[in-house]
């Protein structure tokens, strides 16, 4: 699979590492570093003059709302080159194309062992997409339905679950070096 852009796109569930690991990566190849839910806070912000977290927004305005300005944030991404570009865990299920997300670039999908996952996800706060009454069913619902999807469209995957943001930067750019890509 060729990189034509350049890029290097980071996909995974909420939680498993993809804003720090892709950072670090970034920092190491010297490539700029986009995060899709910084985008879509921008993009809201210059629509409604709020500046919100993401997770506000979805919470606030509904996920309808939240798709549009996903849609939107989708629309730069792909006019972007030589980045390393984190995409939101929901983005491959939401607005965007798969074959259009394959066309960005190197995919790596960033995996943490299931219950691993799901114990960072609820440590930073009940998700507003998660049921309030039964997070973990809900967690696991949206874990059947991914996971597959995940593994399918990578080139790369890497196990995220016990190793540090360094061990597994390091393991990506070894990775990378057989797409070309230093």
């Amino acid at each position: 699979m060729g990189n034509k852009k350049g890029n290097i796109i980071f996909i995974g569930f909420k939680g498993c590492g993809k804003t720090t690991v892709g950072r670090l990566v970034a920092e190491k190849l010297k490539k700029g570093f986009t995060d899709s839910d910084a985008i879509i806070e921008e993009i809201h912000k210059k629509k409604t003059g709020e500046s919100i977290p993401f997770r506000q927004i979805f919470e606030t305005r509904g996920k309808d709302h939240f798709l549009t300005l996903e849609k939107g944030a989708m629309g730069d991404i792909a006019k972007m080159d030589d980045r390393v570009i984190s995409l939101g865990g929901g983005t491959l299920f939401g607005t965007a194309c798969l074959e259009d997300i394959k066309r960005l670039g190197i995919i790596i999908f960033l995996y943490v062992e299931k219950e691993t996952l799901y114990n960072r996800i609820m440590a930073n706060g009940h998700p507003p997409f998660f049921d309030k009454d039964s997070p973990k069913k809900s967690f696991d619902s949206i874990y059947k339905k991914r996971i597959d999807t995940y593994r399918d469209v990578s080139n790369i995957i890497i196990d995220n679950t016990e190793i540090t943001p360094e061990g597994a930067a390091k393991e990506i750019i070894e990775q990378l070096k057989g797409y070309n890509v230093r």
